[in-house]
């Protein structure tokens, strides 16, 4: 479902332009005579030569149109459209995740990245198309080949929901990227996973935390277990031998809780803001107090981060800057500047907030902390 619709105010030769790419995508034209001339067009749509001339360019980069010297303009075959896309005025499709009953579900995340994409679109002079995950992918690879789109950009697609859709669009070969996920021979922007790991943990360290969980989702989507190793990694070099690795899904979340909390950790790493809300839930009921009884940094900046009381200490993600940069790197795509399954990584900040503290009876060097 396409819910983006263009506000500008409509082109004087648009009528023009409509009919005429009807006509040829129906195959209402002979493909053997030329179309009728300007002038005749011009007189006939009680519109300038111009403009005329403007729509007749628009379906010419598209594919549909080709002229021969000396012998006019002619409606192209379906089989023999090559078309030749401008960059400049790019139709990016972005594809966002959906709920069960075909909505979209645009949490924080999505909208701060779309808005990224979209303030660079602008800027740019492309369009960005919103559609949900469930969308139809014949109809993109037709709106693809029939020059009404440039390709996608999917936001944290699931790969069992999206997984068969990508590869759909990879064997048609249109241009797409995923932006926080990883698939093979798909062009990526995400987060440095392992920077903001290494981050949570050394800081912890630097507390005095010895006993630092991390509690990751049960997804196998490869980001999450590239936040699995980045922990295990990052307690190795400090020579941190407990490893207190869980994960949590919305099935198990209490049994996790109970055995997470059993381990007596003095830190924890919460690997997705999605998460956030249930855990709190969790140890707000097991009378779990912030950073008395657990310090705590989630991955991911919210809403319920910043407002929840104490205010929760977070790696954040700078999801609107990704939203400008996942754009840039699409028109890369496009021009072919990216290889196939090139990834690109971007960086995040550590915000400490009112959930992190040393350990119970351990003094610390402060100058060390702020450094």
């Amino acid at each position: 479902m396409n819910i983006f619709q263009d506000n500008k105010k409509a082109k004087v030769y648009a009528k023009l332009y409509r009919d005429l790419k009807e006509d040829i995508i129906q195959a209402k034209l002979d493909f053997s005579i030329p179309i009728m001339g300007e002038l005749n067009l011009a007189a006939k749509y009680r519109i300038s030569r111009k403009s005329v001339r403007k729509a007749l360019q628009e379906l010419t980069l598209e594919g549909l149109l080709k002229k021969r010297q000396g012998c006019g303009t002619f409606a192209v075959p379906s089989g023999d459209r090559k078309i030749v896309r401008c960059v400049d005025n790019l139709k990016i499709a972005v594809i966002l995740p959906t709920r069960t009953e075909g909505l979209f579900y645009i949490d924080e995340y999505d909208d701060l990245v779309t808005e990224g994409i979209s303030e660079y679109c602008f800027k740019n002079g492309h369009q960005q198309l919103l559609y949900g995950c469930d969308v139809d992918i014949e109809s993109i690879i037709s709106k693809y080949h029939s020059g009404h789109l440039d390709g996608a950009i999917w936001v944290r697609a699931d790969a069992d929901a999206c997984g068969s859709s990508i590869a759909a669009l990879e064997r048609a070969s249109i241009p797409q990227m995923l932006i926080n996920r990883l698939m093979e021979k798909v062009c990526s922007l995400h987060v440095d996973y392992f920077d903001e790991i290494k981050q949570s943990i050394d800081f912890f360290h630097v507390l005095g935390h010895k006993k630092i969980a991390f509690l990751n989702t049960s997804q196998k989507e490869i980001i999450f277990l590239e936040r699995a190793n980045a922990y295990l990694k990052s307690m190795k070099s400090l020579n941190l031998s407990e490893k207190l690795y869980f994960e949590m899904n919305p099935a198990n979340t209490k049994a996790i809780m109970d055995e997470l909390m059993s381990k007596k950790p003095t830190a924890l790493v919460l690997g997705g803001h999605a998460f956030l809300k249930p855990f709190l839930i969790c140890a707000q009921n097991a009378c779990i107090k912030f950073p008395k009884d657990l310090s705590l940094i989630c991955i991911g900046d919210s809403h319920l981060a910043r407002t929840h009381i104490p205010s929760i200490s977070v790696y954040s993600e700078p999801r609107y800057e990704m939203g400008k940069k996942a754009a840039y790197f699409f028109e890369t795509i496009v021009k072919g500047q990216a290889p196939p399954g090139e990834i690109a990584k971007i960086k995040g900040d550590l915000v400490i907030r009112k959930t992190c503290a040393p350990p119970s009876g351990v003094n610390i060097d402060r100058e060390k902390v702020k450094a």
